[in-house]
């Protein structure tokens, strides 16, 4: 019972790590996607974008972000067909460009639909519960983060090596007493 608890524990713990995740790469790439078409010379789009989402049904609205999925998602598929093949440098590479990719326009238009979206009342208790589900991976990761930061003093330069020297004395020790 102890082990299927321990079990569990990392389940949701590794749960909570990839919802931290996906949310620091969504406030990250979200505002350098926006950067990156204000550069674009092309304001003509860029207003007809806003006007014809502005005009749009909600509805409407959350169709736009099936167009980037039914790109993105198959790359994912093809990384995962590429690391499985044996190419793991150029897996990893088409995986993880997807997922910036991916991410960053998804949190774009979202900010452009975000009135629109949370109109449909199951929308905004849907966007709550994610809300939620943050606050309570933040609160399941805390602990960890902190812990870690505790002992990043480790790592300063000067102590780099006798952390490393101290390490490699236990890993000895380990070995000699197995």
């Amino acid at each position: 019972m102890h082990a299927l608890r321990a079990l569990t524990r990392a389940f949701w713990f590794t749960v909570a790590v990839i919802f931290v995740v996906e949310a620091w790469l969504w406030d990250r790439l979200g505002p350098i996607v926006h950067r990156l078409v204000a550069l674009l010379p092309i304001e003509p789009l860029k207003l007809w974008l806003a006007r014809m989402i502005e005009r749009l049904p909600p509805w409407a609205a959350l169709a736009l972000f099936v167009p980037p999925l039914l790109i993105l998602e198959p790359l994912k598929i093809a990384a995962l067909w590429l690391l499985t093949g044996g190419h793991i440098i150029a897996g990893v590479a088409v995986f993880v460009a997807a997922k910036v990719v991916g991410v960053g326009l998804i949190a774009w238009l979202f900010d452009l639909t975000r009135d629109k979206l949370l109109s449909m009342g199951w929308f905004a208790r849907g966007h709550a519960l994610v809300l939620r589900g943050l606050a309570w991976a933040h609160a399941m990761v805390a602990p960890f983060r902190e812990k870690i930061a505790s002992l990043s003093w480790l790592l300063r330069r000067e102590r780099r090596s006798r952390f490393f020297r101290r390490l490699r004395l236990l890993r000895q020790k380990a070995r000699a007493g197995a």
